[in-house]
């Protein structure tokens, strides 16, 4: 009965608040000190169309000690669509680690805000380009990515 239940709530969730999904790939430079970066993009939509949830999970190539390598940030886009394009406007918070760990000393957190368009090739997918400003404590980085966006 649990399982026939969940199934049901999932089923509902995802036909009545899920009204879009994304996920892509990314790369692109970060500076202070400049350093190349890829990772994975994903986002969501619920009820508000032009609101959109976004999760993302970077790395950092040739990072020297003591830097921290691997980035997850989240965040909240404002994305109208016209047409074939799709500028955002994205805000939110995120934190730089070396492993996985619950403690925060091991973290150096940031905010960010930025903006970019996905321009769509096809009906499901898009490419995207992207320049977010990051402000840690202390010092700032600019980050400037492109990606190839699959959308359900």
């Amino acid at each position: 009965m649990k399982k026939i239940t969940t199934a049901m709530f999932l089923c509902l969730f995802f036909s009545i608040g899920v009204y879009s999904w994304e996920l892509g790939v990314i790369g692109g430079n970060i500076s202070n000190p400049s350093h190349l970066n890829y990772g994975l993009s994903s986002g969501f939509g619920f009820l508000i169309p032009l609101v959109k949830f976004e999760v993302e999970l970077t790395r950092q190539t040739n990072i020297e000690d003591p830097g921290f390598p691997n980035a997850i940030t989240g965040g909240i886009k404002f994305r109208p669509t016209f047409g074939r394009y799709m500028p955002y406007a994205v805000v939110g918070i995120g934190a730089e680690f070396k492993r996985f760990s619950l403690d925060r000393d091991k973290y150096d957190s940031f905010t960010f805000i930025g903006g970019g368009i996905h321009y769509k090739m096809m009906a499901v997918f898009s490419i995207r380009a992207d320049l977010r400003f990051l402000n840690f404590t202390g010092f700032n980085r600019t980050r400037l990515t492109a990606g190839l966006f699959f959308h359900i």
